[in-house]
C-alpha cells in the first residue's frame, strides 16, 4: 500500500490518516463513507482490489478489482452496518491488494 494515498476529497487535498474514524453509529443503521485512492507510483498497478480491516464494513464501490493507471486516482465507497451499539467510535483501516506493472 506504499503507493497508495487515501483521500476525503475529489480534488486530493486532504489526506486520511489511518486507522479512519468513522465515527458512531446505532445498531441496525447504516452509513456510507467515500474517499478518494491516488496511485502516486511512476507504474500502473492492475487487479486492485480494496478492502477494510472490520467486518462490518465493506467496499460496496468497486466491487470488483480494477486497474489504475500511474499518477491517478478513483472512487472507493465504505458501508457500515453495526449489529451492535459501540460505546466509542470505529476506527478502520482500508487495505489494498495489487501488482505493479514494471515496465522494461
Amino acid at each position: 500500500m506504499e503507493h497508495f494515498i487515501i483521500f476525503e476529497d475529489k480534488e486530493l487535498t486532504n489526506p486520511v490518516p489511518d486507522p479512519i474514524d468513522l465515527g458512531k453509529l446505532k445498531a441496525g443503521e447504516k452509513k456510507q463513507y467515500t474517499f478518494y485512492v491516488f496511485n502516486s507510483n511512476v507504474n500502473p498497478h492492475d487487479e486492485v482490489k480494496f478492502f477494510v480491516d472490520h467486518k462490518e464494513v465493506e467496499v460496496i464501490f468497486p466491487e470488483e478489482k480494477i486497474d489504475m493507471a500511474e499518477k491517478s486516482s478513483t472512487k472507493i465507497i465504505l458501508e457500515w452496518k453495526p449489529t451492535i451499539d459501540i460505546k466509542r467510535g470505529l476506527k478502520a483501516t482500508i487495505q489494498i491488494d495489487s501488482f505493479e506493472v514494471l515496465r522494461g
